[in-house]
């Protein structure tokens, strides 16, 4: 009997060991509607904070690219160009 217990709970362990590796998930490239409405967040976040202009594209692509890793998507590596649409 204390063997077949002692087996069991062997199998129970290294059971769960092989499967509590952590699986590396596949990230998915974000919509750009999704991207474009971080970006309007994050600038938004910088006249906030009060970046410098001569930070703000590496404010604004770390700003995204966290959002973007919170959520599981790719990050970017280029800023979105933001159109203006006339009103």
């Amino acid at each position: 009997m204390k063997k077949t217990l002692l087996v069991l709970a062997t199998l129970c362990l290294t059971s769960n060991i092989t499967y509590s590796e952590e699986v590396e998930i596949e990230k998915l490239e974000a919509d750009k509607d999704y991207i474009m409405s971080l970006f309007m967040r994050c600038k938004d976040d910088a006249a906030e904070d009060e970046v410098e202009e001569s930070d703000i594209t590496d404010y604004l692509l770390t700003c995204i690219n966290d959002e973007l890793d919170m959520s599981d998507y790719m990050p970017i590596k280029v800023l979105p160009k933001v159109i203006n649409t006339p009103n």
